[in-house]
């Protein structure tokens, strides 16, 4: 994160300002404040959305199958997976991403 300070805020600072820290902190200052209201936000937003599924059963038993299903078809999808085509798929992705 302090890299991305470093990097981003300095251009909103003029250079010839007598205050260039001052302008920086406050600048970080506004971010941050702005970040966590957004947190904040997003919280209040998950933990009233949890209590009205938590009060849903027919959304709980559709949450429950479908993740069912989707375990079984993990389950029964895995065999078919060898070692070597795992292997052979991870080393071209980090082949490709660093060529």
């Amino acid at each position: 994160m302090a890299l991305f300070f470093l990097a981003f805020l300095p251009q909103f600072v003029a250079a010839d300002s007598a205050h260039k820290t001052l302008a920086f902190l406050v600048l970080g200052l506004i971010f941050i404040t702005g970040g966590t209201l957004w947190c904040f936000g997003l919280a209040a937003f998950a933990a009233k959305a949890a209590g009205r599924i938590r009060q849903s059963a027919g959304v709980i038993a559709w949450i429950n199958r479908s993740l069912g299903a989707l375990f079984i078809y993990l389950a029964s999808a895995s065999p078919c997976w060898s070692r070597a085509s795992v292997a052979r798929a991870f080393s071209s992705e980090v082949a490709y991403r660093f060529a």
